[in-house]
């Protein structure tokens, strides 16, 4: 009986001690599975607590220890987006070395990854704005305005934007004198450009002005909008659709006699007739590079291949050199594009956003 009794003892210690090796060796501790299902809820913070209580009491294994990792780089990214930290926070993502592709916090991980990359690219972009508006080229700081509007920006970033439009605006209303700068609708004469309601191009339309009238302008607005009063009536129109100084649509009576038929109801902004020609000629044939009044151009040669330009107002990027071709796209005011060194008809052969065409040379300049 004793015999048996100390079996039925060393029977069950030995089973004792196999449950608990294998307790150790496969098994999750309790606080790695609530943490997992924490994560899997996408509370990240109560799962940060969960497997940091498993590392303390030595429960967690190398793959706890990894996720406690990647759950802590998403909590210390997100408070640097709040924080507006984006450089840091994209750090903070990047060191973290693990790949947690498998892991059910992977959506939310490259969700915010993308808004930091973004909000670096916006802070980017109002700095550049700040340096060109420094720089007195108000022009292009126009263009930057309309372009960083579309992004999506946080409060602090909107604020600054709308701090250094109101600089621009003031800049570009007055002149050194203190008097104002008159704008123009960009538009032929027997053209018009619409004054909204609101900062909307689904808002109502208060009335059409009409080509080249003169158009007193109140401030930048949210969207590419600016705030204008014209004929006693306020509303906004669009950035891109005022200059400051007259268009040079008008022909003169030579132009008139040469031209041997109306112009074909395009509106592109390279101004050209269908078939490219002026006084019977092709843009350059006759060896020189004249500008829309007859006056010659910079030659091609002040500008090098590969060299950045911008556009002074929204240009149309097209397949060929004329403008009968397809346009691929509308380079906005602002926007840069690359030289590729060539030039035709008065387009240059650029690359704008990734895409090759021919812009008209008159609305792009260094």
């Amino acid at each position: 009986m004793k015999k048996l009794s100390g079996k039925l003892l060393t029977c069950l210690v030995l089973l004792l001690t196999a449950v608990l090796l294998l307790s150790s060796c496969g098994g999750k501790s309790q606080n790695s599975k609530l943490g997992l299902q924490a994560m899997n809820e996408g509370d990240y913070d109560r799962a940060k607590r969960l497997y940091n209580f498993a590392i303390e009491k030595g429960e967690a294994d190398s793959e706890d220890k990894k996720i406690y990792e990647v759950i802590c780089a998403y909590i210390d990214a997100q408070r640097s987006l709040k924080a507006e930290e984006f450089t840091q926070g994209l750090a903070i993502i990047d060191g973290c070395g693990y790949d947690y592709s498998s892991l059910s916090i992977k959506n939310d991980m490259d969700k915010l990854y993308n808004q930091l990359s973004d909000g670096k690219y916006a802070d980017e972009r109002i700095r550049s704005l700040s340096e060109v508006t420094e720089a007195g080229n108000l022009e292009r700081a126009r263009g930057m305005i309309d372009e960083i509007n579309r992004l999506n920006l946080t409060t602090a970033q909107q604020e600054r934007l709308d701090k250094l439009s109101q600089e621009v605006a003031q800049l570009l209303t007055t002149d050194e004198a203190g008097k104002t700068v008159v704008y123009y609708a960009d538009r032929p004469e027997d053209g018009t450009i619409p004054m909204y309601s609101e900062a909307d191009e689904e808002s109502d339309i208060i009335t059409e002005i009409p080509g080249m009238e003169p158009i007193e302008v109140q401030g930048f607005a949210e969207s590419g909008f600016i705030s204008v009063v014209f004929d006693k009536k306020s509303g906004y129109v669009k950035s891109s659709d005022i200059v400051s100084s007259m268009p040079t649509y008008k022909e003169n009576e030579e132009d008139k006699e040469n031209d041997d038929g109306k112009d074909d109801g395009k509106t592109d902004a390279e101004g050209e007739d269908s078939d490219g020609e002026k006084d019977g000629k092709k843009d350059g044939a006759d060896g020189k590079n004249t500008d829309k009044s007859g006056g010659e151009k910079p030659p091609v040669e002040a500008i090098s291949a590969d060299d950045e330009l911008h556009a002074i107002t929204a240009v149309n990027l097209r397949t060929e050199s004329n403008t009968d071709c397809e346009v691929i796209d509308t380079i906005p005011a602002g926007a840069e594009v690359t030289y590729l060194g060539e030039m035709e008809h008065g387009f240059y052969k650029v690359e704008y956003n990734g895409k090759k065409g021919y812009a008209y040379s008159d609305y792009l300049q260094k």
